[in-house]
């Protein structure tokens, strides 16, 4: 499979799942993206393969990542991003803390997390970290 033939795929899939997720008509994205409804048709069909500025208009229509539409990542947004480095900081911290220190960190932890699945989430990844 050459990478343009990929590169269709996942765009047409995912182009495929945000309109369904959003309950959003190939005319309104064409509308968002500034193309028309013919356009979005031929990019789900494969018959067309979009630009750089359709890949561009069509991320930002659904508020995801251009490296999302293309399949060169599984996060869609900036914030699910963050929260990914910001889940690597704290688990790094973790693994590097004295075992003496780990029992502050948790206890910091559970004074901040809003609600008790967050907690419970947050143990068992520090569970699989002590493993």
């Amino acid at each position: 499979m050459t990478y343009e033939t990929n590169f269709m795929l996942v765009f047409r899939m995912r182009l495929r799942e945000l309109l369904d997720e959003r309950k959003m008509s190939q005319k309104d994205l064409a509308e968002k993206c500034g193309t028309t409804a013919a356009t979005i048709s031929r990019w789900l069909s494969g018959t067309n393969i979009p630009d750089a500025q359709g890949v561009i208009s069509a991320a930002n229509a659904f508020g995801v990542t251009t490296d999302y539409m293309l399949g060169l990542s599984s996060i869609r947004n900036r914030e699910e991003r963050w929260l990914s480095v910001e889940k690597r900081f704290i688990t790094d911290i973790y693994e590097r803390a004295k075992p003496e220190d780990k029992y502050v960190i948790w206890a910091l932890l559970q004074r901040y997390l809003k609600n008790d699945i967050e907690v419970e989430a947050f143990r068992k990844l520090l569970e699989t970290l002590e493993k």
